[in-house]
């Protein structure tokens, strides 16, 4: 993969009485081009016995074109005044235009499948509807396929934003160490390339074939299809591709803080302060084929109750498997608060230090949009974002930081006997502590009524006359490394067809809370004077100083429901396995300075 960047910008200042005018611009050029990508097949065996037999239970292969040459323009203008309304007061005001163009193929391979466009109902023959090229696509696409507008295939929403900023600086009481700061931003993101990616593998330019049983001596089908290939999806087809939202779009984030900082003392400050955030339009892959529910009153496609035999006739779109046909679209969302204590001594009579705490809680619309190569993984029921509601993992609720240094007092004369063995003592340190991130248990159940089953892509049911709370076993980590989860309060989800389907679990995303930690690394140090020209510095540095256990979070993947209305957890489901910073570890270090 090569890329190349091109950037060009440029700034004004001008300040006129109580303004201070900045404008600016920027125009940037991004180029991916990805080349001789390949993936050479494989073949899976059941055993070793079978492997020896030749007995071939699965090869894979991949045919197609995929050399691609993405390219992206962004463009941007800025205006900006900060203004002393008083000696104590100052705003600051921003307006920031944005243009972000979609990632398009330079060779004209950019294609989805528009979901809104497919035919629900294909014939025995087949359809291709839905399937959408470039508009700078290589000949003439089959009847069907839609010729987009652009060359990205999508709708290209969003391409124009506007992008306010406010802040203000407020002196209070006419203290000059009390200050008030707040400010306001909305941000336009560009997103990576690697959900494109995930289209290289995809119709109409790529293949994933699989074949199932098939003799050792030819694994692979010998007979390629013509590229483009457009697959026709039928009734009784199975399609899984990866594709875009034709509304995919850039993500926005908004950004607002309010911050108080005291000068308590001449060295020593103290800032309290609210932060915050709101994000929309984020990344996130969605099985978008998940069944529908069936009534006498909502019949679908002449089915009146659900049952697992009719899940392929309750899907949107026939012909499409409704787990894992997926789209990566611009529909999640998050929100961040958070409270910010700091305490900072700067430097003075042989001591400074910083004390931070943090309160926050973040909140998801699924397990967490740091989790996947293409944004938040949806768990359980796809098409319900308030079900997949819940803390996010990725953000600990508490946190508390001290770094420090101390100069332990010393004779004055450094090169005198007494000097070199007393002065230059010195001792520093970073100390964490930290609570347990929220986790959500997740469940293999293959006997879903809706079709979302799959490794991991369900959640269990709380058990009668549990509580949440109870999800997690009581007593200290180490006493509970083998049983950190309650098996005793997860249960299946509810058997609701009559041949065995279940709904989706009811344990919430973040339900449970993984193990704190608690973390101290010391540095001892000694610096000496040899001479007026040489000196020698010791160091000797103790990480996870105490030796004090980190534990990793627990196994919290049950491994699946392998009787209907059975919960069957993996063997170590529950379980702390590893630790999340090594034993301790001390190291010294001798410097010579001249």
């Amino acid at each position: 993969m090569i890329q190349n960047n091109y950037n060009l910008y440029d700034t004004v200042s001008y300040v006129r009485g109580r303004h201070s005018f900045r404008f600016g611009g920027d125009l940037s050029r991004q180029e991916i081009n990805q080349e001789g990508f390949h993936f050479l097949g494989l073949s899976a065996f059941p055993d070793v016995a079978d492997f020896l037999l030749g007995n071939v239970l699965e090869s894979e292969d991949l045919v197609g074109q995929t050399d691609r040459a993405w390219r992206a323009w962004n463009a941007g203008a800025f205006a900006q005044d900060d203004v002393k309304l008083t000696p104590r007061l100052t705003w600051n005001l921003g307006l920031r235009y944005e243009r972000q163009s979609p990632i398009a193929d330079a060779h004209g391979r950019s294609s989805i499948f528009d979901t809104s466009l497919a035919n629900p109902n294909p014939p025995a023959a087949g359809s291709v509807n839905g399937y959408v090229v470039a508009s700078s696509f290589s000949g003439t696409p089959p009847t069907g396929v839609m010729r987009s507008g652009n060359e990205s295939a999508l709708h290209n929403t969003g391409e124009n934003d506007l992008a306010p900023r406010v802040g203000f600086s407020w002196q209070l009481l006419n203290t000059p160490g009390l200050v008030l700061r707040g400010g306001y931003g909305l941000f336009y993101t560009r997103t990576t390339g690697q959900p494109f990616l995930q289209l290289l593998a995809g119709p109409p330019y790529g293949l994933i074939r699989t074949q199932i049983l098939v003799p050792f001596s030819d694994p692979f089908p010998a007979a390629q299809p013509q590229i483009p290939f457009f697959p026709p999806y039928t009734p009784t087809s199975a399609l899984t591709p990866i594709t875009f939202s034709a509304d995919f779009r850039p993500p926005v984030v908004e950004e607002y803080s309010l911050n108080m900082q005291s000068e308590i003392r001449k060295d020593l400050v103290l800032e309290i302060g609210y932060e915050g955030s709101r994000g929309t339009h984020l990344l996130q892959e969605r099985a978008f084929n998940q069944a529908l529910s069936a009534s006498a009153a909502n019949p679908i496609r002449g089915q009146t109750d659900n049952t697992l035999a009719n899940v392929g006739l309750r899907v949107p779109i026939e012909g499409f498997l409704p787990s894992e046909a997926i789209t990566i679209e611009s529909e999640g969302a998050s929100w961040y608060n958070g409270m910010n204590v700091s305490l900072k001594k700067r430097f003075g009579h042989g001591l400074q230090f910083l004390a931070s705490y943090t309160w926050a809680k973040s909140l998801t619309g699924d397990t967490g949009y740091s989790t996947g190569v293409n944004g938040g993984l949806l768990i359980g029921d796809q098409n319900n974002p308030s079900s997949r509601y819940g803390p996010d993992g990725f953000v600990r609720p508490q946190r508390f930081v001290v770094s420090y240094l101390y100069e332990l007092p010393g004779p004055a004369n450094q090169t005198s006997l007494k000097g070199r063995a007393l002065a230059g003592w010195a001792v520093a340190g970073v100390t964490t502590i930290q609570a347990g991130e929220y986790l959500t248990i997740a469940d293999d159940n293959y006997t879903n009524a809706f079709g979302i089953n799959g490794p991991s892509e369900d959640r269990p049911q709380l058990a009668p006359g549990c509580s949440t709370k109870q999800l997690n076993t009581s007593g200290s980590v180490e006493s509970r490394l083998n049983n950190f989860l309650n098996v005793a309060c997860i249960t299946s989800p509810p058997v609701i067809t009559s041949d065995g389907g279940t709904a989706f679990g009811n344990i919430g995303v973040g339900s449970v809370r993984g193990p704190d930690q608690r973390n101290f690394d010391i540095v001892a140090m000694k610096s000496t004077r040899l001479t007026e020209r040489f000196g020698l510095d010791f160091r000797a540095e103790f990480f996870n100083a105490f030796n004090t256990p980190q534990f990793a979070n627990p196994n919290n993947l049950s491994a699946g429901t392998a009787v209907s209305g059975t919960f069957v957890p993996d063997s170590t489901f529950g379980q702390i396995l590893a630790t999340s910073v090594n034993p301790r570890l001390i190291q010294f270090a001798l410097k010579l300075v001249f």
